[in-house]
């Protein structure tokens, strides 16, 4: 019996690591039709379900897989990390997709070449997987490839694809877009305040998969002076403020967040899923949102709350500029050392 079950065992490693060698072959293929031979530093987003910008259990199988490809490539993948102030890059990265210049020559010689999104949605027996190439650089605006991949759920081991609150994220992802496209429409694009914001773990990495127990910092600027509040969305859709002891942001200059030694921002056990964090910055305090506690998530509140914002901001402050940034992020159970190491 222990022989039976030691050779079904083997035999479900090897299928396992075909299947894996398989589907590394099919990334490598569409990245090598969409990234130019030349580049070599690649910055790679974790793969994220479609129209949700959230992570599942599946996107860490499938992000050591792109990596796994990169590799054979012959590429390397932008290490994020603000030891060696990367978040300067990232502080100066506008919707454009440009890096500036301010780094000295080891760091710029460091920063990535493009950088690679992929998205992944369940479709019957089968998970389609979008990659889309960005390349860095004034140069290359407009100039993005795009891939798809299609494998079946049976060559693969078996994975919740979808966050565990799905349908409230695909409402989520629906209304943060609403509200950015309303505010802009009603200031403008020149009064429109451009905030860039990405959260570190506890090692100062990028994070975009967190668990129970771990604490994070946000890196945040703007490229005007600006007041700013940030927002959090749990996984079960209740609305928390995030305390900061000086909410004035000079322009471009990077600040770290929580700004208070006393304070933690710490991940809490038992809340499992996708949890967005949405960062205001008004030129005027009183154009930030009322911080009402005790509050849920409800269909079109991000949207609804950016139209009181213009209401309030024509009546009490006029000609102010206003900006908004949605960070997604996903709570895995568990601990990050027991992830998968398939």
């Amino acid at each position: 019996m222990k022989k039976r079950i030691l050779i079904f065992f083997t035999l479900a490693s090897l299928f396992s690591k075909a299947f894996s060698l398989d589907i590394i072959n099919e990334i490598r293929q569409s990245i090598n039709k969409i990234i130019p031979s030349n580049h070599t530093i690649i910055d790679v987003s974790i793969p994220k379900y479609n129209e949700t910008e959230a992570a599942s259990e599946f996107s860490k199988y499938l992000e050591k897989r792109i990596y796994a490809s990169l590799s054979e490539m012959q590429k390397s993948v932008f290490s994020f990390t603000t030891k060696n102030k990367m978040e300067e890059f990232e502080a100066q990265l506008s919707d454009t997709g440009d890096y500036e210049s301010i780094m000295n020559e080891a760091a710029y010689a460091s920063k990535p070449n493009g950088r690679l999104f992929t998205e992944f949605e369940e479709i019957g027996n089968t998970i389609e997987i979008a990659l889309k190439y960005e390349p860095l650089g004034r140069t290359s605006i407009g100039t993005s490839q795009t891939g798809l991949i299609i494998l079946h759920k049976k060559d693969l081991p078996f994975f919740t694809y979808k966050p565990e609150n799905f349908e409230q994220e695909k409402e989520k992802y629906s209304d943060v877009k609403t509200a950015k496209e309303i505010i802009v429409k009603s200031v403008g694009n020149s009064k429109s305040i451009e905030i860039t914001a990405f959260m570190v773990d506890e090692n100062g990495k990028k994070a975009e998969i967190l668990y129970p127990g771990e604490t994070v910092q946000f890196l945040i600027a703007v490229d005007r002076a600006s007041y700013i509040s940030i927002q959090g969305i749990d996984a079960e859709g209740f609305v928390f403020w995030l305390p900061i002891k000086n909410n004035f942001m000079e322009a471009d200059v990077p600040r770290k967040f929580p700004d208070n030694d006393q304070i933690d921002y710490k991940v809490l056990d038992g809340v499992f899923g996708a949890e967005r964090i949405y960062i205001y910055a008004s030129s005027a305090p009183e154009g930030l949102p009322t911080q009402t506690q005790n509050t849920k998530y409800r269909p079109n509140m991000l949207s609804d709350a950016a139209r009181g914002l213009i209401s309030v901001t024509k009546q009490k402050v006029k000609d102010a500029a206003l900006g908004v940034f949605c960070i997604t992020y996903t709570i895995l159970p568990g601990k990050r050392e027991e992830e998968r190491n398939n």
